[in-house]
C-alpha cells in the first residue's frame, strides 16, 4: 500500500513541476494583409525565450521575414511581451514585436495579442526604419505537451524510486 501511495504522489508531482512552454500564433494579422505564425518556447520563471520558430508573410507594406531569434536581455521581452529577431541579422535586423493581454505563465493557456501593440518592423542598424506595419488580430496559445509524455516520465521516476528503495 505504501508503494501504491507513492506512486500516485509521484504522479501527481510531476505535473506540477515547471517546465517551459511552447506557445502559437493563432490568426496573427497585420494592417497590410500579412500573416504571422509559428512557435516559440518560454520559461516564465527564468523569464527565458527559447526555439522561437515565427515566419511573416508579405503584406503591402513589407516582405515576409522568418524570424528565429527571441530577445531575452533584459527590459527586451517579459511575460506579456515577446520581441523576436532574424538568425542573418540579430538585433538590430528586422523585429517582430507581440503585446500581450496578459502575462505568460508556465500554466500555458491563452492569451489575445493586444491590437496595434505588436509590430514588424525594418531596421536599418542604427534605428527603426521607415517601413512598419501592426498587428490588428490574433492570439497566442500554449501547445499541449502529450500525456503520454507525463505518464511515461512519472512511470520512470517511479521505478527508480522502487529501484533504490530495494524493491
Amino acid at each position: 500500500m505504501r508503494t501504491l501511495v507513492a506512486v500516485v504522489a509521484l504522479l501527481l508531482s510531476a505535473t506540477a513541476n515547471a517546465v517551459p512552454v511552447t506557445w502559437a500564433l493563432e490568426g496573427a494579422v497585420f494592417d497590410d494583409g500579412g500573416t504571422a505564425s509559428g512557435t516559440f518556447t518560454y520559461d516564465s520563471d527564468l523569464n527565458l525565450f527559447t526555439q522561437a520558430a515565427v515566419t511573416t508573410t508579405a503584406g503591402s507594406v513589407l516582405d515576409g521575414e522568418f524570424f528565429s531569434l527571441a530577445c531575452s536581455f533584459e527590459g527586451c521581452s517579459d511575460d506579456n511581451f515577446v520581441m523576436l529577431g532574424t538568425a542573418g541579422l540579430g538585433f538590430p535586423g528586422p523585429l517582430l514585436g507581440l503585446g500581450l493581454a496578459g502575462d505568460m505563465t508556465n500554466a500555458g493557456g491563452s492569451l489575445q495579442i493586444i491590437p496595434n501593440s505588436g509590430s514588424s518592423i525594418e531596421v536599418d542598424g542604427v534605428g527603426p526604419g521607415q517601413m512598419s506595419r501592426f498587428l490588428v488580430a490574433g492570439s497566442i496559445t500554449a501547445v499541449p505537451v502529450p500525456a503520454a509524455v507525463w505518464l511515461f516520465a512519472s512511470a520512470l521516476m517511479a521505478l527508480g524510486w522502487m529501484r533504490k528503495r530495494g524493491g
